[in-house]
């Protein structure tokens, strides 16, 4: 059965994950969707290696490659898009200011100052077969 090949998890400390969203917000060919690049695998790949170099650079000892760099920068796309999720549901579901969801995970706000924009939520449709009075007759 093909699948997805396995990525060897890129272990980072907290401050190197702060780096490295710091380096992702500085190639918005990797999450600006206005940017004519962002479309191009190439350039993609390349601000993907641009990183790679910067955190081999920094932290001496620190293998890792592009395919890693990319698995980790996903991660935090996605935590940060089910935490964003999380708040727009505590605002939507009625409940008092008291009782809104805020995020409490260390690199909400390093990322939400750039990829709030970025991230628009689906529209949501029903499931459910609706009938008319017409079709009851």
């Amino acid at each position: 059965m093909a699948g997805k090949k396995r990525i060897e998890e890129l272990k980072l400390t907290s401050v190197q994950e702060e780096r490295l969203i710091e380096l992702f917000h500085d190639e918005p060919d990797l999450w600006n969707v206005s940017s004519a690049s962002y479309s191009r695998r190439d350039c993609r790949q390349k601000a993907l290696s641009n990183i790679q170099e910067k955190v081999r650079e920094e932290y001496e000892g620190l293998e890792c490659n592009v395919d890693q760099i990319q698995a980790k920068i996903s991660y935090l796309r996605e935590y940060y898009s089910k935490e964003l999720s999380k708040i727009n549901k505590s605002r939507k579901s009625g409940t008092g200011t008291d009782e809104l969801y805020t995020s409490s995970w260390v690199h909400f706000k390093s990322l939400d100052v750039f990829l709030r924009s970025q991230i628009v939520p689906r529209g949501t449709q029903s499931n459910l077969v609706s009938y008319t009075r017409s079709h009851c007759q």
